[in-house]
């Protein structure tokens, strides 16, 4: 039986008209996209980007060309590299910038996953854990028909295909805005989203949502809107026909789901303010609708200044400012309209408070931010407060050996009684927290052990740290455990050094944030990556 072909021709003076036509029979349901506005290449090499390492899924932009062998009934596709001045032999400063900036867009887009965007080749492509979308040239080198991108429905969980292609010489000439439209457009093809349509009551008006010249949706037509989010809108199926593009993605059968929450929502979970010479930086993601980020800290009184940063290139989210009391009472907000970021600054009296970010509301207003700034007078807040001492004791600035705190949370170096090492390990000195780490070689079947004692049974965010080298795994795996029972596994490129937040002067990698009823917790990290593996120092933080 024929599948249904969508595409979609661009006329310069009528502009957008729907067309359906039959296509060949490649048995799956194929997306086609709409146009806007060489050869593979031996090409300089592509910027190593990551979103989320370690992710649970991968989404793999491909810039520098690729041959699929097989794709529907179609034989050795050929994508020419990302090329925007002619020269197929070398990626030029404004090529590489036009790679940053559309995996930054798509990252945005796909921020709320547990999924790793990244423009680093993942070890397979295969359905359920990684997705290649191919990007380069223009859709007559192979497809033929008027597109800007095309992909299975469905291709990621294994309903066709599992790669997408991004015609990017037919998007404006490889415009990054386009291209990133067309490439989360396309990939929410792959995890299982329809196109979403707009209909003058039961009249289809367009198969390709446009929004307006301020938002539209992801899987409509988002190359003209300032800011595109996903949406729970009517396909093509019929104007009541709604589809829920976020609760698609997440679902159980792309497999990866949600991100794990970054920061607490309540005043019992709130983590600490990062205050360092009363300056203020950290960074976060709203991933969910109702997700809020809150923040407290103690001051003695004086001026607070606080500044929320979306994202540069292709914000989500609309984010809203607040200042609470220790009552959890709202004193100020900022939610400035038209601008998607937010400032407030308010001179405080002495006391507890809490800093809180969250979206503006609506659907699909999730993603990225930064908030920096500043409180006069500022004190610690630790997770687990102890008895007041004369003056504060501040964080070190280098690296205590083994199993101390800071800032509230316990750290288990590889050097301490509370680490064991099975396996052949070797000692790297003057590396890492404490100057020591040990690495052990690929797939040697060594295992690294850190256990904490003496908890407290609560929720706990898990941190490690390494140094990144070449020589590291991409794919180093640890696993989260208490009583017994596993409660979160990671796999984390080493090649990086840990960089999700930095404490005591050193950089650690969020592992996962998981609940103990117990009162011990084991981080373990295995050898079976396909590289070597480096086993440091575990942090853990109660929240």
């Amino acid at each position: 039986m024929l599948s249904w072909l969508f595409a979609a021709v661009f006329s310069a003076g009528a502009g957008w008209r729907a067309r359906k036509k039959k296509s060949f029979s490649p048995r799956r349901m194929l997306r086609v996209e709409p146009l806007e506005a060489r050869n593979l290449m031996a090409a300089s090499i592509v910027p190593q980007l990551s979103s989320r390492p370690g992710a649970a899924a991968t989404l793999y932009l491909d810039f520098d060309g690729h041959v699929e062998k097989q794709w529907g009934n179609r034989t050795n596709v050929v994508t020419p590299a990302y090329d925007t001045d002619g020269n197929a032999a070398s990626f030029n400063a404004e090529e590489t910038a036009a790679i940053r900036e559309i995996w930054k867009r798509v990252a945005e887009d796909y921020a709320p996953f547990n999924l790793n965007v990244t423009t680093t080749p993942p070890a397979v492509i295969a359905d359920r854990v990684a997705a290649r979308v191919a990007i380069g040239g223009g859709y007559s080198e192979w497809y033929g028909s008027p597109a800007g991108g095309v992909a299975y429905a469905g291709g990621f969980a294994g309903t066709g295909s599992n790669v997408a292609y991004v015609f990017s010489n037919t998007l404006g000439g490889g415009n990054p805005k386009y291209v990133a439209e067309a490439v989360s457009h396309e990939a929410g093809h792959l995890f299982g989203v329809e196109h979403q349509a707009k209909w003058n009551g039961r009249t289809l008006a367009a198969e390709y949502n446009p929004g307006t010249t301020a938002w539209a949706p992801i899987m409509g037509i988002g190359y003209y809107a300032e800011r595109t989010t996903w949406w729970n809108g009517a396909t093509t199926d019929g104007p009541a026909a709604y589809e829920d593009a976020l609760a698609v993605i997440s679902s159980s059968k792309n497999g990866f789901g949600y991100a794990a929450d970054d920061y607490g929502g309540s005043i019992s979970t709130a983590a600490a303010l990062p205050v360092a010479s009363s300056n203020i930086n950290l960074k976060g993601t709203i991933g969910r609708n109702d997700d809020w980020d809150m923040f407290k800290f103690s001051t003695a009184g004086g001026a607070a200044r606080f500044t929320l940063d979306v994202i540069a290139d292709g914000a989500n989210l609309d984010g809203v400012l607040e200042l609470k009391n220790a009552a959890g009472q709202t004193i100020i907000m900022a939610n400035p309209p038209g601008v998607l970021g937010a400032t407030l600054t308010k001179t405080l009296a002495a006391g507890t408070y809490y800093l809180v970010v969250h979206s503006s509301g609506g659907y699909g207003n999730l993603g990225q931010y930064a908030v920096r700034g500043s409180v006069t007078g500022s004190t610690p807040v630790v997770s687990n407060p102890q008895p007041p001492a004369t003056t504060p004791t501040p964080e070190p600035t280098t690296p205590p050996s083994s199993g101390s705190t800071s800032t509230g949370a316990k750290i288990v170096d590889d050097g301490s009684a509370s680490y064991l090492a099975a396996g052949a390990w070797k000692m790297l000195a003057g590396t890492g927290y404490s100057a020591d780490a040990r690495t052990a070689a690929a797939r040697s079947g060594g295992t690294s052990t850190w256990t904490f004692t003496g908890l407290k049974p609560g929720q706990y965010r898990v941190a490690a740290t390494w140094s990144g080298s070449q020589l590291n795994a991409k794919d180093a795996p640890f696993t989260i455990s208490s009583g017994g029972k596993t409660l979160a596994t990671a796999r984390v490129n080493q090649q990086r050094a840990a960089g999700t937040f930095t404490s005591g002067g050193v950089g650690w990698q969020n592992l996962g944030t998981v609940s103990i009823s117990g009162n011990t917790l084991t981080v373990r990290l295995a050898s079976s990556a396909n590289g070597r593996v480096l086993a440091d120092a575990i942090r853990l933080e109660r929240i």
